[in-house]
């Protein structure tokens, strides 16, 4: 479960930007009772104009779950902002990131440098006070130094011999069988999973065929959400392929692909995934291949939530409008909002453009509360900023948040009237006198 991230010097963030999820007092006393930490927020809406950075927030969290599992000799190191001195000992990105795992609150704080690592502290709290785990700092040659705290046991010398100035040691230590950090670990990166919203609707079988994975209880309730949500789908068949046809598939990909691209792609196909449909006269099958994207992203969606709300994960999606209908939206915030339906206290964090859910008044009885809203905005020289609605004074339970946002009173918004001038003056140039 995530409390903070924080991120200095990446992509259009160059001053330390923070996140939290630790929610304020007054929202903590009506949060609903039976959670673990109801001091932290299960649901983070982000909005923001085109170009704003909404979508360079998101890879903050994508660096977290993908970048900090990684064990290649050559991690990928993330970019930082494009005004930085690449030169300078302060042109390196940091991340900082608060969680919990397995009831221990962590705090993990990385500096990428130029081509390796410059810093990598894990701190515990077993009490009040942290206690660092491990401190790690460049060492002499193409080597690197760690202090470890006497709590954390195991084989820890030949970890610091086989991790490399471009590792993190974290992952390094994942590769251990009996790892010492696997709570830490786990409850970062194989916790937290990002998805494109535009990846959703453009699902392929393989992606929805994970359906059948997933738990009994788990595919019907996959099921009755497509149901309930009127689209006129019944079931959902997962059939895998025969030997003939994915040797068939293989020859005619084989054209065009070749390696491990076309082993992917075969296995893309593995399975047949069709849609039982309502009809006059009963039930007919459709193709994957003859659903809407609309229909096939909701799939996918519900299929990440369900499994988010058993494990406790967290699921970040860029540009959730662009796959879910606003309505449908409304049902998966309640999803995360209620401990019934999540009882693990799974968070999901989203962008969108969509400001219905903004709409409502009065605002103690919106889906929404200030400390859920999130802006980012831009400044003339290209740096993000980004902040709540709970930052602004005078917010009330008559507030029209929905007009003062469109006004642009919070920013976040695009200056449309800059741009229809830039228009007409424009036209006005290009006109033959």
């Amino acid at each position: 479960m995530l409390i903070s991230i924080a991120v200095t010097n990446f992509l259009s963030f160059k001053h330390r930007t923070e996140m939290s999820f630790v929610r304020p007092n007054k929202a903590q006393k009506k949060a609903p009772q039976g959670w673990p930490h109801p001091e932290i927020s299960t649901v983070s809406a982000i909005y923001g104009a085109n170009a704003s950075g909404k979508s360079n927030l998101i890879s903050v969290f994508n660096v977290i779950s993908e970048l900090f599992g990684a064990t290649t000799d050559e991690p990928r190191v993330p970019s930082r902002f494009a005004g930085s001195d690449h030169g300078s000992e302060d042109s390196g990105s940091t991340f900082e990131v608060e969680f919990i795992a397995e009831r221990i609150e962590y705090r993990y704080t990385v500096k990428f440098g130029n081509g390796q690592i410059d810093f990598e502290l894990l701190e515990a709290y077993y009490s009040s006070r942290a206690t660092p785990l491990f401190r790690r700092t460049p060492g002499p040659d193409d080597t690197i130094e760690v202090k470890f705290s006497p709590k954390l046991t195991g084989p820890k010398k030949s970890v610091v011999d086989l991790t490399n100035p471009k590792q993190l040691l974290l992952s390094r230590f994942n590769e251990l069988k009996n790892n010492p950090l696997r709570a830490p670990y786990e409850g970062l990166v194989e916790s937290i999973h990002v998805i494109d919203g535009h990846h959703l609707t453009n699902a392929s079988e393989g992606l929805i065929a994970q359906i059948d994975h997933l738990s009994e209880e788990s595919q019907e309730q996959a099921k009755e959400f497509l149901r309930q949500a009127d689209v006129g789908i019944e079931d959902v068949q997962v059939e895998k392929r025969s030997k003939e046809e994915l040797k068939s598939l293989r020859e005619a990909m084989s054209k065009f692909l070749d390696g491990d691209d076309l082993d992917e792609a075969v296995e893309r196909q593995s399975h047949r995934v069709t849609f039982d449909h309502r009809g006059e006269e009963g039930l007919f099958s459709l193709p994957l291949g003859a659903e809407s994207t609309g229909t096939r992203a909701m799939l996918c969606f519900i299929m990440l939530a369900i499994q988010a709300l058993k494990s406790g994960a967290t699921l970040v999606i860029d540009e959730i409008d662009s796959s879910l209908h606003p309505l449908l939206l409304r049902e998966a915030i309640d999803l995360f909002k209620n401990p019934t339906t999540n009882p693990s206290q799974a968070q999901l964090v989203y962008s969108t453009h969509d400001i219905s859910l903004l709409d409502e008044a009065p605002l103690q009885n919106a889906l929404l509360d200030p400390d859920q809203i999130w802006f980012v905005d831009k400044d003339n020289s290209g740096i993000s900023s980004i902040y709540s609605l709970e930052d602004f004074e005078g917010i009330r339970a008559e507030t029209n948040v929905y007009r003062r946002y469109l006004l642009g009173q919070f920013g976040g918004v695009p200056n449309v009237g800059e741009l229809a001038g830039a228009i007409v003056s424009r036209d006005k140039t290009d006109t033959p006198s």
